[in-house]
């Protein structure tokens, strides 16, 4: 067993808490070391002050890093600020991140209003899953894609003998940060193909963007006329492509067809203006809809066609599919060129402004930075697509910053390439010094922790506790780093020792959710169950839909033996989430261990109903 850490390997310029003798010593929190994500969070305001696109760095990831470590009034009124940018683009995503804020809090009305406001659609039709192995799915014409919609017909899928038909999917009933999750409601979710279709009405006919995030290969019409088609497979999130389409007045007819392999399967939906601000009057419902077509007019409905899955590539309805904004070659201001054969004004989406200011002989290299850290967040290519990684190793080799070789180790897929970009990192990181602007101290530790697990992987233990111990001599404050170091104090064989520096790390750090489920894991482990649900509750209160919180409260009360609180657990969940089938089979799961069985059955049943298997 390899050594406990000792004070004489960790010596940050602060004095060890009375009572903690030689295992563990303090990290620091005063005016001059703040902590990490107060760091954290000024970074990400002086980001936000750019004027232009680029500013959306700011905002990218920040729920992830930042939600449960800074108090929620400070995140709301960050949002709300830049929810007033100049950028329209950048304000919107501000907006959606609010209501993501709202959403974790429980107050889904609130955070559904919210989402609608910035034109996020967000309750569809959806039918499926039609066949993909292969990944055929994406060029074979299925039924939903040829045949007008009606309310009751029903197609024949990838199951022999189970007729598919229209299942409604209301995200308000099933929250997920306005991602319309097809898995939730269509199985089996795998090697498959699914539709969903929604009717959108504007007072006033005109241009307008569709914004689309996506797990695979989509296409996408508008009162039958394909408007956009990309055969990617990726982790979706909401700013990834987007098309242009001609709105006419009164109601629109929007279809959307995905594909799935083994991952996820599901995307993100928004209308805006061509610049990106929201869509004025804009109207949407999963209620089928009709505008009479005036004379004269092109009647753009869906051809009718027969029915079944029919096995031969098309274009799908006559018109001919745009490149996604930020694909092809975009214009000035983030702006695409129409696609050819198109005809259509291209539209602005951050993808695009960024390629137009980040790619090129004569790009800045920050700007190339700028690039390279929204493809970090926004994951637009596959995973076996290095234009990321490309775009990550020219910003390194324009820039040769601590921040460009992380963005670089961070975005390639080659672990020894990656390995190399870290180092090199590392060893820029420790020359450019604690002041430097491109990340000083705080950028350094986090460099140290990646490396220090990294070698641990290999088994490389002496060199990876030398690197935790110089992260923590780097940045004191940083609560990643003294939990890496409590971790490595219980596996050492001291986990009483590593509670109390995890309750040490809390008492400078009272509102931090990290160290609240730090907390309750170890007394879990510990057999401290009654202490852990405590911390636990807490932490529900304030943030009523996290699965995992829930999940966990739920197993102590099992071995305590208390099922029919974890029962009343489970159906809170189902209340806040209705439409959840997977909410529904948990409160059967809890019903019977509390030995009601019929109760269990109605659970199943509408799970059932919301997803017949």
């Amino acid at each position: 067993m390899s050594a406990p850490v000792s004070g004489s390997g960790v010596a940050p310029p602060s004095a060890a808490t009375p009572g903690a003798a030689t295992l563990w010593t303090p990290g620091i929190r005063d005016a001059a070391h703040p902590g990490r994500f107060v760091r954290e969070f000024a970074r990400r305001k002086a980001l936000l002050r750019a004027p232009g696109p680029e500013a959306v760095l700011a905002l990218l990831g920040a729920m992830v890093e930042l939600q449960g470590e800074i108090p929620g009034l400070e995140m709301a009124a960050f949002l709300d600020g830049a929810r007033k940018h100049r950028e329209p683009l950048v304000a919107s995503h501000a907006g959606y991140l609010r209501a993501q804020l709202e959403e974790a809090r429980g107050d889904q009305a609130r955070a559904t209003a919210m989402y609608r406001a910035e034109g996020f659609v967000l309750d569809w039709q959806i039918v499926g899953p039609f066949e993909n192995t292969g990944r055929a799915g994406h060029a074979a014409v299925y039924a939903p894609e040829t045949d007008p919609f009606s309310a009751g017909q029903s197609f024949v899928g990838k199951l022999p003998g189970e007729p598919l038909v229209w299942r409604r999917f209301v995200h308000e009933q099933a929250p997920r940060g306005a991602f319309i999750n097809l898995a939730d409601l269509l199985d089996p979710p795998e090697q498959a193909v699914g539709y969903a279709t929604v009717w959108v009405k504007v007072d006033r006919p005109g241009r307008a963007a569709l914004h689309l995030g996506t797990s695979g290969a989509y296409k996408v019409w508008h009162d039958g006329v394909l408007v956009g088609s990309d055969d990617t497979y990726r982790t979706p999130t909401p700013l990834q492509a987007s098309h242009a389409l001609e709105l006419r007045a009164g109601w629109n007819r929007i279809l959307i067809k995905l594909a799935t392999d083994d991952g996820m399967w599901g995307f993100y939906a928004r209308l805006s203006a061509p610049d990106g601000r929201p869509l004025a009057g804009l109207v949407s419902t999963l209620e089928p809809q009709s505008t009479p077509v005036s004379p004269g007019a092109k009647d753009r409905s869906v051809s009718t066609g027969p029915k079944g899955q029919v096995a031969k590539a098309s274009p799908g309805a006559g018109g001919v599919a745009s490149s996604p904004v930020g694909v092809g070659r975009p214009g000035a201001g983030g702006v695409a060129s129409s696609p050819v054969g198109v005809g259509r004004p291209g539209v602005r989406s951050l993808r695009a402004a960024l390629e137009a200011k980040g790619q090129g002989p004569r790009a800045r290299p920050a700007d190339r930075l700028a690039l390279v850290e929204f493809y970090r967040w926004t994951l637009p290519f596959a995973r076996e697509d290095r234009s990321a990684v490309d775009r990550a190793r020219e910003a390194d080799s324009a820039l040769g910053t601590a921040r460009s070789a992380y963005l670089l180790a961070t975005l390639d897929p080659d672990q020894n390439n990656s390995r190399v970009a870290l180092q090199r990192a590392v060893e820029r990181a420790r020359a450019e010094g604690s002041g430097s602007r491109e990340g000083g101290a705080p950028l350094l530790a986090t460099l140290l922790v990646e490396l220090s697990l990294r070698d641990r992987y290999l088994g490389l233990e002496s060199r990876a506790r030398a690197l935790l111990d110089e992260a923590f001599r780097t940045a004191p404050d940083d609560v990643i780093v003294e939990l890496a170091l409590a971790e490595r104090l219980s596996e050492d064989g001291f986990p009483l020792a590593a509670l109390a520096w995890v309750g040490d790390m809390q008492r400078r750090y009272p509102d931090s959710a990290i160290l609240a489920r730090q907390q309750a894991e170890r007394r879990m482990n510990l057999g401290r169950t009654e202490e852990a649900l405590q911390i636990l509750g807490t932490l529900q209160g304030a943030q009523p839909t996290d699965l995992g919180v829930a999940a966990e409260m739920q197993d102590g009360l099992l071995r305590l033996g208390r099922a029919d609180e974890a029962v009343a657990i489970a159906r809170e969940r189902v209340r806040l989430v209705p439409g959840l089938p997977e909410s529904h089979r948990a409160l059967a799961r809890f019903e019977e261990a509390r030995g009601d069985l019929a109760a269990a059955r109605a659970a199943m049943q509408r799970a059932a109903d919301l997803a017949p298997a």
